[in-house]
């Protein structure tokens, strides 16, 4: 994506030792939509969330007056049923080397803020992009009028090797959306959206901005974009 359009990484509170969990899911979106407009600045732009975040993403997109969202394998968390949660848990098992303590505890408090979270219609173009390799029956739909594409992988590898194929869908989606609204100004090279990305620590990878976490991640993927880890 960044070799169309800036792309910059938001992330979450309470993933690295002594950082405090935010308090409520009002307080997260303010700080959230505070981060998005200072990466973003007078550039159009979308709000991506991969998993749960797009909960988070199609939450703060219209505080921060978003023209799109894109959602990454994302559904609100009572789609999930008991079989899908115990396929992700083994995903993340599969991962133990990226998770510690405190991120797994921080993984836990962010459901805890979004269980029960419903997304509000708020009428901007919303793209899903589904895993296209599940062991059982889809999930049921994002609740909300929406597009949606199928790209290949499961729920992690979606972003894992899976990156670039994911990342052509959704900058596919992007310029078709740009060329059916008015011109859009922006800077040369920049395309016509920056890409305000809320991805999960719990499937962060080097690919697509990693790692559930590295330490240096934020500061040497971040170019002109926004992730935010937490959840599955």
């Amino acid at each position: 994506m960044r070799a169309d359009c800036p792309v910059s990484a938001l992330p979450l509170p309470g993933f690295r030792p002594g950082e405090p969990l935010p308090a409520s899911l009002d307080a997260l979106l303010d700080a959230l939509a505070g981060a998005v407009r200072s990466a973003v600045g007078d550039e159009p732009f979308a709000v991506v969330g991969y998993s749960s975040d797009g909960l988070l993403a199609h939450a703060v997109a219209e505080r921060v007056g978003a023209r799109a969202v894109v959602l990454l394998d994302s559904r609100p968390l009572d789609a999930y049923r008991a079989a899908d949660s115990e396929r992700l848990l083994a995903g993340l098992a599969a991962r133990a080397d990226y998770l510690d303590d405190i991120r797994l505890t921080a993984m836990g408090g962010y459901l805890r803020l979004l269980a029960g979270v419903s997304p509000q219609p708020h009428g901007r173009p919303t793209l899903l992009v589904t895993a296209a390799e599940r062991e059982a029956e889809p999930l049921a739909p994002w609740p909300l009028p929406h597009a949606e594409v199928s790209a290949p992988g499961d729920h992690f590898t979606l972003i894992e090797e899976h990156a670039e194929t994911t990342a052509k869908a959704v900058g596919t989606w992007l310029a078709e959306l740009g060329q059916l609204a008015s011109p859009v100004q922006s800077r040369p090279g920049t395309g016509s959206y920056a890409w305000a990305a809320a991805r999960s620590a719990a499937a962060h990878h080097p690919r697509l901005c990693p790692p559930y976490h590295r330490p240096a991640c934020c500061g040497s993927c971040s170019r002109n974009t926004a992730f935010a880890p937490t959840g599955y």
